[in-house]
């Protein structure tokens, strides 16, 4: 069987998040708030760890690119004409991967050269970005959700929450310390769960109910009759 773009993109996220909580089982805790001598000790102590960490992160990344060109097909075929929604989420979800490919580029420089905390701040402040693009991606698919069924409504909803709770973090950016903070826990913690939930839901359905292949279907119809 031939599968659909939207069908690898399915495959694809489900391989995202797979890869992705792999990758967790090399978390060492974050070094935060100390001197330069700290942060350099504690990422030259767990270099091993968090380079493996940071190569299946970058892996996973690339599945979930592949997931955007399904996800995408399938918001296409739902909006029709135009598919300004789909290319909004397109756009906004390969938007996140790139800052999250860039901050995971900072956190191996972090196990590579001398590390400041600097340096370890500006890896916490592009995570945190990240969720801004990530967000509109998810609202994109909530609208077409609800207005244009391209997934049941529950996945609407999911999306919204999924949104929020990557937004909230975003505020962070006026926070000299706190939770809220970037390297805080709301910001480190906070965004993920409800965004696996979300993207694995939308991977399986993709992949066990595409509805791309019904619309490439539809216009394959007339195609025959009128020759």
């Amino acid at each position: 069987m031939t599968w659909s773009v939207e069908r690898q993109g399915g495959v694809a996220g489900l391989a995202s998040v797979a890869i992705g909580l792999l990758a967790e089982v090399f978390e060492r805790g974050i070094a935060r708030g100390g001197t330069d001598a700290a942060t350099l000790r504690h990422f030259q102590e767990q270099a091993g760890a968090v380079r493996m960490q940071t190569l299946l992160f970058v892996l996973g990344a690339a599945f979930f690119f592949w997931f955007l060109a399904g996800l995408r097909s399938r918001v296409a075929a739902a909006e029709g004409a135009g598919g300004s929604l789909a290319v909004l989420a397109l756009v906004a979800g390969a938007a996140s991967n790139t800052v999250s490919l860039i901050a995971l580029s900072v956190q191996e420089a972090l196990t590579l050269e001398t590390p400041t905390t600097s340096l370890a701040a500006l890896d916490d402040v592009l995570f945190l970005i990240a969720g801004l693009p990530l967000a509109v991606m998810l609202a994109a698919v909530a609208i077409v959700a609800f207005t244009r069924h391209a997934f049941a409504p529950w996945i609407g909803w999911l999306s919204i929450g999924a949104a929020v709770l990557q937004i909230v973090p975003v505020f962070g950016t006026v926070a000299g310390g706190g939770p809220l903070a970037p390297g805080g826990w709301i910001s480190a913690f906070l965004p993920y769960p409800l965004y696996l939930v979300w993207l694995t839901a939308v991977s399986v359905l993709m992949t066990a109910k595409p509805i791309s292949e019904g619309a490439r279907t539809r216009e394959a119809v007339p195609a025959s009759m009128g020759s």
